[in-house]
């Protein structure tokens, strides 16, 4: 009984050391919840989240949903919601090839009669390692992009890896990251859609989830291993502070 308490505090203070990886969201539940699988005894729904913007786009967001926070009456489909969660990363094997695909993890969601009308209807908050060395590239219309995978810890010694997206003058000094600098990132989850060569005769349509980066603060440099030995808590940036 004793080792029980003791290992329930262990988690509960593991789970109260941060948060590294926070989404903030709303919008409309595009389809009713389908069961995905159960896992640690909770069972897990899966339904896409269509996010307006103020500058008429929008963008579908593929969300796990714990039973829990699912309404017991009525369809859902065409239900506005806020939530909030964690961008998690998944690998998966489509028949052709791997692929790493990115979910919402829903932790509180509620019913939403009105939404919003901020610049973007989701907001992420990450404090991770850069994992790849950046890759810079140009544009037609002289756009600067230069995206970077992010490792974020997760619970249990495991982490999430989150591609981020800079753009225009934040492009540049995002270039010259190195691995292993530990970054606290503030932006847009989006999903785009490109289409993927498999031979010079077949090609096909794939959806991709990135973070868009509207600011950043470099912190540290720290050797790849920190990704899960350092979980030191940050505070989440509360304007586009930082250098990049």
């Amino acid at each position: 009984m004793k080792g029980n308490k003791t290992r329930n505090r262990r988690i509960t203070a593991a789970k109260e050391d941060r948060p590294r990886n926070r989404i903030l969201a709303e919008g409309r539940i595009t389809e009713e919840f389908s069961f995905h699988k159960r896992t640690g005894g909770v069972n897990l729904y899966t339904t896409t989240l269509c996010v307006y913007r103020n500058t008429g786009t929008e963008y579908n967001l593929p969300l796990l949903v714990p039973q829990k926070l699912i309404p017991l009456r009525g369809s859902n489909a065409g239900r506005f919601v806020r939530l909030q969660g964690e961008v998690r990363s998944y690998n998966y094997f489509d028949g052709i090839s791997d692929h790493t695909a990115m979910r919402v993890y829903a932790l509180r969601m509620k019913r939403a009669d009105i939404l919003c009308a901020y610049p973007g209807c989701d907001q992420v908050f990450l404090d991770g390692y850069v994992c790849k060395e950046p890759s810079y590239y140009s544009m037609p219309g002289h756009k600067e992009v230069t995206s970077l995978i992010l490792a974020v810890p997760r619970y249990y010694e495991r982490a999430d890896y989150i591609p981020l997206v800079f753009q225009n003058e934040r492009a540049a000094e995002a270039a010259r990251i190195h691995t292993g600098t530990r970054l606290l990132v503030r932006g847009e989850l989006i999903s785009r859609i490109y289409r993927k060569y498999d031979s010079p005769a077949s090609s096909r349509l794939m959806t991709t989830y990135e973070v868009f980066v509207t600011g950043a603060q470099k912190m540290e440099e720290a050797s790849p291993d920190a990704v899960t030995a350092d979980r030191t808590p940050l505070p989440v940036p509360q304007n586009a502070a930082g250098s990049l």
